[in-house]
């Protein structure tokens, strides 16, 4: 969705610079395929959505009941489930995924219009040697180096923050 965005709005708004705030879902694009799914804490529907979007207290408790689902082996996680679809860099996710990125950068770049990338850490995880999600900042920085983009990769300034939550 970015890239058709941003393909749709250049011609429209003549920017002198594109900032794309990137966070590791991006690399789903528009198939989340076999994304792993959550029994909802309430199992009414209208009233589990209206507490979502109302409560606070509720949300970290649905957010605690779905890393309860995966501990029991109920469901897989969502890193799990990223490794699946994108670990492999020539498997087919991760080269459509690298293609948009691309084409996003061309688009840009026809109109001479530079880009530069933010990316977001999850923060979820801890952000450290362990980092799940390594791979695909490091992906999308290779991507920045190859076509001499401004990119700024936020895991460093994230990683000492011991509350990562409040993030």
């Amino acid at each position: 969705e970015h890239r058709t965005l941003v393909e749709e709005l250049l011609p429209k708004i003549r920017p002198d610079f594109i900032l794309l705030q990137w966070f590791i879902n991006d690399v789903e694009g528009d198939s989340s395929e076999g994304r792993p799914t959550f029994r909802p804490l309430l199992p009414y529907a209208p009233l589990h959505n209206w507490l979502n979007s109302e409560s606070a207290f509720y949300t970290v408790a649905t957010m605690k009941w779905a890393e309860a689902q995966v501990a029991f082996g109920m469901t897989t996680s969502y890193s799990d489930y990223l490794q699946r679809r994108f670990s492999d860099p020539n498997s087919r996710d991760s080269r459509l995924d690298r293609g948009e990125l691309e084409k996003l950068i061309a688009a840009a770049d026809q109109q001479h219009v530079p880009v530069g990338i933010v990316l977001f850490p999850d923060t979820a995880a801890p952000i450290d040697e362990h980092y799940p999600f390594g791979y695909l900042h490091d992906r999308v920085l290779d991507t920045c180096a190859a076509h001499k983009l401004t990119c700024l990769d936020l895991r460093a300034d994230f990683a000492p923050i011991k509350d990562r939550q409040t993030l």
